[in-house]
């Protein structure tokens, strides 16, 4: 189990949780068809089937990275929700077949 949002009453967390995997499933399909739909006339084949997934998951990594340098400058309480992203990212990486 994962600590909880700073700041966030602990009864709302479920309801939150249920709420923020809804936003992020919706909002990584729009980012990905919006994605197909630009690059659909470059002449461009990933080499690795999985290509596509791979490179979000390397961008999202790196995103995750700058919000953790940005939280513990600026909003050292938010640092456990930048390392959740991270730790989510690199989950999610580790656990694809792209060496195969």
């Amino acid at each position: 189990r994962r600590a909880p949002l700073p700041g966030v009453d602990p009864a709302l967390q479920p309801a939150l949780d249920a709420l923020l995997a809804r936003y992020l499933a919706q909002s990584t399909s729009e980012f990905l068809s919006a994605y197909r739909q630009a690059s659909a006339g470059l002449a461009h084949q990933w080499r690795h089937p999985a290509g596509e997934a791979l490179t979000l998951d390397l961008l999202l990594i790196e995103r995750a990275a700058y919000e953790i340098e940005y939280e513990f400058a600026h909003r050292p309480s938010w640092l456990p929700l930048a390392l959740r992203g991270l730790q989510t990212a690199t989950a999610h990486l580790l656990a694809s077949d792209w060496h195969g």
